[in-house]
């Protein structure tokens, strides 16, 4: 399991940040765990991590200050709304991963 820098591990962060950012409260699956990685400007490398998860609770709401719109989509509906190919991808093996 990776630390990151402020000593919390992804796991602990993607609960942390599932929470701020949609109030919802989740299981994080720890065998599913995905990566990209992608260049937002020169020499500039960042690194995102995805898991799957369950909802344990809490209702739906956006944080205003950093997430547009949030919504539950089904598989097809989410794979059509997804902006990038690199994430589409991450959903599509998690996906297969599940079946």
């Amino acid at each position: 399991m990776k630390i990151l820098k402020n000593e919390k591990t992804e796991i602990e962060t993607a609960v942390r940040e599932t929470k701020e950012e949609t109030n919802i409260d989740v299981e994080i699956n720890e065998n599913y765990r995905y990566t990209i990685e992608y260049s937002p400007e020169k020499d500039i490398w960042k690194e995102v991590v995805y898991f799957i998860a369950t909802r344990k609770d809490g209702n739906l709401k956006p944080q205003d200050s950093e997430i547009e719109e949030v919504q539950w989509l089904d598989f097809n509906e989410a794979i059509k709304n997804i902006t990038f190919d690199s994430t589409r991808s991450v959903l599509e093996k998690a996906m297969k991963d599940l079946s």
